[in-house]
């Protein structure tokens, strides 16, 4: 029998209030001919991955929820800024539009803690550094000349103090993200 595999992902997730900061960010973007035939992420899509797990048995779950709680009750908050809106995973083969953010060191801390508690679950992890960014569009094969725009990125400056599991789907109105813990 085989067992049931979830889509998964550790992520820091946003609060209505950043996320309604966003959405004026992405209603700035969209009337930019350049960027005519995104498609926008979903507001209640918004996150910044931490880790991507992948295809994960229940049982993995069930083993790293504990630890992932035990780690996001001592995390403290911390303040991210956004350092560019660009292409990823870059401009030659671009997947995204994104904003990019800084990696304070109690973020990358806690990427590499996340990343041994996946490890430890034989869940496989990405080895490149972490680069930490908010997926705002899906971008079509050619995007044209990527303009330059004139952004107050302070703006967008975040707060990362919830970190979660989720589970990802989809349907036929696109990508769906349920928090697990």
């Amino acid at each position: 029998m085989t067992q049931e595999l979830f889509r998964t992902f550790i992520a820091i997730t946003l609060s209505s209030e950043e996320r309604e900061k966003i959405s004026q960010l992405i209603k700035t973007l969209t009337v930019n001919e350049n960027f005519k035939d995104l498609k926008w992420v979903k507001l209640d899509n918004l996150h910044l991955t931490l880790h991507f797990s992948g295809n994960i048995s229940k049982s993995q779950i069930d083993n790293i929820i504990p630890a992932l709680n035990n780690l996001t009750d001592a995390f403290q908050s911390v303040t991210l800024n956004a350092t560019a809106l660009k292409l990823f995973p870059n401009k030659n083969h671009p997947k995204t539009l994104a904003l990019e953010y800084d990696v304070p060191k109690s973020i990358q801390e806690v990427h590499e803690t996340i990343k041994q508690l996946l490890l430890r679950q034989n869940v496989p992890v990405e080895i490149r550094p972490l680069r930490l960014h908010l997926s705002l569009a899906k971008v079509q094969p050619k995007i044209g000349n990527f303009p330059e725009l004139d952004i107050d990125l302070s703006l967008y400056q975040l707060s990362a103090k919830d970190i979660h599991l989720y589970h990802s789907t989809r349907d036929e109105t696109g990508l769906i993200y349920m928090k697990i813990c």
